[in-house]
């Protein structure tokens, strides 16, 4: 695995553990709370990193929400 993608998802999980999600390692980690959810699947064949991202919420919340992970993902925050 691409050491860069662990950084990543290291990054990730590190910063909302504390909001007390549930864990779901089946696919990759997964991570849900109650009016959202997202997946960060590794690719086995290629250094790719995917974000599967779900919300019932309004358009404003789920843009709030994409942007950090997306943060995150990139490297800032």
């Amino acid at each position: 695995m691409n050491r860069n993608i662990s950084v990543v998802i290291d990054r990730v999980l590190k910063h909302i553990a504390s909001q007390n999600p549930e864990i779901d390692e089946s696919d990759g980690p997964s991570r849900a709370f109650d009016p959202w959810r997202f997946n960060l699947p590794r690719s086995n064949t290629e250094p790719l990193l995917r974000l599967k991202f779900e919300a019932r919420q309004d358009e404003v919340a789920v843009k709030r929400r994409a942007a950090v992970l997306e943060a995150l993902i990139q490297g800032g925050r």
